[in-house]
């Protein structure tokens, strides 16, 4: 009977392994924490350093969410900087998408701040600053019938 214990114990420690090992993908971080207390608790084994390392993909985790919250409100810079803030690989995937989202949005938001200036300077019919502007919005978005169209009304 003691063997078929100690049997069942090792499984059960095995399984909750397991799932410390699958982490990274199954980002289910406090079921994996639990498994940790469990395999301490039952065998006395030390997992902090594997804790430690749990705790911040829940930082991280905490962090791509900030990200996503100043990419929604445009906040460019400080996304990009909390995304620099990262410890683990875990959210790598995240971490590029979300970079290309706010490099891509920087992008239009700056497109449409030249667009605009040149078009104020072309209301006080300053011509070469207005030309210097488009010139700048179609580096950006070379395609752009509005700063392909003034750059040339702009010779």
């Amino acid at each position: 009977m003691f063997e078929r214990l100690r049997a069942s114990l090792q499984t059960n420690i095995d399984n909750k392994k397991s799932e410390i090992m699958e982490v990274g993908q199954s980002k289910r971080f406090q079921e994996a924490l639990s498994a940790i207390l469990d395999i301490e608790n039952w065998s006395g084994e030390d997992l902090s350093d594997t804790r430690s390392n749990i705790l911040a993909m829940i930082r991280d985790e905490k962090r791509i969410n900030t990200s996503r919250t100043y990419a929604a409100s445009n906040d460019f810079g400080r996304g990009l900087e909390v995304l620099k803030a990262l410890e683990t690989r875990v959210f790598e995937d995240d971490k590029k998408q979300l970079v290309q989202e706010l490099r891509a949005r920087a992008s239009r938001k700056r497109f449409a701040e030249l667009v605009k200036s040149g078009l104020t300077a072309l209301d006080v019919q300053n011509y070469g600053s207005a030309r210097e502007y488009f010139l700048q919005a179609k580096k950006i978005e070379p395609t752009s019938v509005t700063a392909v169209s003034y750059t040339h009304l702009t010779l």
